[in-house]
């Protein structure tokens, strides 16, 4: 909070803010111009007092009665309200302009020796009136003084807020340099943001974790050209820290996979499902094998699937209606052929040998062409089981003499089932835990058991 008056005004304020956590006495500001002059011919001066605070919360400025927004300063004059809000007199972006609130009062801008300052619906101010002018110019200054402090306590707020978890204390006192200054940036802007929930503040807190912990693997590299032949105890520190990074990474990407083959499973019925498919199972190849990424050679593809389309223009009418869609994808380092068939369709092997044989050589002869050694595959997704597969052992045939020309058969009901499976087993498997995926799944636990967080009233 910052007060403008005498000692005793002062007083009078303070006395009344009892959960004030930070107080500035600035005294009554009698701001002055040369560009004009007042009534005694002297540069025109006004006296101002009141305060200005701001909230912990831009939640907490609302009347707890009516529920109106109380974010405003208002101007007061003789005792009267002579401007609702001085604040809509500034585009004012900064965050901290969300939690102002406060009381001006300017007893001189209304005098007898001078024009009268209110409109003549006495709802406004005359705008371009000297006095009301140099109020804003001062006004707007001092909220800019104040936005910068208001930043400061709460960069400084933010780090111990943070700090107050012991899981992250532990963590930030493994930090030193640029990165443990960039961590306590971060945590004074996640302070900054209008969060009325304390839980969602502190995800935040730990969200931040991964992303310094990547910055301080960076610190650790430029330390790396300073290590001595000998020093093989930092270089395996150094890889440690690189392994628990990218641990924790893919540790939550497999948790959000999970997360979505579930709500696919839940909410499309299998007519539903194959237009999904059809929709996202390209983009997301994670689905048909976890070590496949999001494409990573778009030009490739684009000039594989011309040569694709060409073969499209000579398929029987039969071929086109069985087939939801074809793509060529390159990832992780593999070439790769995703057939889409339509549920409804059967087909036999000896069918999906030959239709996929063309576009397979399409692919390989681009693949010889630039002398590339990268393999080939060819993924099939059904509906139905293939003509043949009646017995396990014909099927069990059957899948190898597909093996064999790089072709794997996926059906439509088993995708989303044996990648949930496979991912499960991923995370069920994950008894030894980095330290870094130990700390966040610390630090969600936290957050899951917190109950929602409430304060009122300002907080400066």
């Amino acid at each position: 909070m910052w007060v403008y008056d005498d000692a005793a005004g002062a007083t009078r304020v303070t006395d009344r803010c009892t959960k004030a956590e930070f107080t500035e006495v600035r005294g009554i500001q009698t701001p002055t111009t040369d560009d004009d002059v007042g009534p005694d011919g002297e540069p025109l001066s006004i006296t101002i007092s009141g305060w200005i605070g701001t909230a912990r919360t831009a939640g907490a400025l609302k009347d707890s009665d009516t529920r109106d927004n109380l974010n405003k300063l208002s101007l007061i004059v003789r005792g009267k309200v002579a401007h609702e809000d001085l604040l809509e007199e500034f585009n004012e972006n900064g965050i901290y302009a969300s939690y102002l609130i406060g009381e001006i009062r300017a007893d001189d801008l209304d005098v007898d020796d001078l024009d009268d300052i209110a409109t003549s619906s006495r709802q406004h101010i005359v705008e371009d009136d000297p006095r009301f002018v140099l109020l804003k110019t001062w006004l707007r200054a001092e909220i800019t003084r104040i936005g910068n402090q208001w930043t400061d306590l709460r960069n400084k707020e933010g780090t111990s807020a943070a700090l107050d978890n012991p899981l992250i204390k532990e963590w930030f006192s493994t930090l030193s340099g640029d990165t443990r200054k960039k961590a306590v940036s971060l945590f004074g802007k996640i302070n900054q943001l209008t969060i009325d929930k304390e839980p969602e503040r502190r995800a935040l807190f730990a969200q931040a974790v991964v992303g310094f912990e990547t910055l301080r693997y960076r610190d650790n590299l430029d330390a790396l050209e300073a290590l001595k032949p000998g020093d093989i105890a930092a270089a395996t520190s150094l890889f440690r820290d690189v392994t628990d990074i990218q641990a924790a990474l893919y540790h939550q990407i497999v948790q959000q996979r999970i997360e979505v083959i579930e709500k696919l499973l839940a909410h499309f019925d299998d007519n539903a499902l194959e237009k999904v498919l059809q929709d996202h199972l390209f983009e997301n190849l994670w689905l048909l094998d976890p070590g496949w990424e999001r494409a990573t050679d778009r030009k490739k593809e684009e000039r594989i699937a011309s040569s694709f389309a060409d073969i499209d223009a000579t398929l029987k009418q039969e071929e086109r209606d069985a087939r939801m869609d074809i793509r060529y994808k390159r990832t992780g380092g593999m070439n790769v052929i995703v057939e889409l068939k339509r549920r409804s369709v059967q087909v036999a092997d000896y069918q999906i040998m030959e239709q996929v044989q063309k576009y397979k050589d399409v692919v390989q002869r681009h693949l010889d062409s630039i002398g590339s050694p990268e393999a080939l595959e060819v993924v099939v997704v059904v509906g139905r089981e293939l003509k043949g597969w009646d017995t396990s052992q014909n099927k069990t045939q059957s899948i190898q003499s597909l093996a064999q020309k790089s072709i794997r058969v996926v059906q439509y009901d088993k995708l989303l089932a044996d990648a949930q499976a496979g991912y499960r087993e991923y995370l069920d498997a994950q008894h030894d835990l980095g330290r870094i995926q130990r700390l966040l799944m610390e630090l969600a636990d936290e957050v899951d058991t917190d109950n929602d967080v409430g304060t009122d009233g300002p907080a400066a």
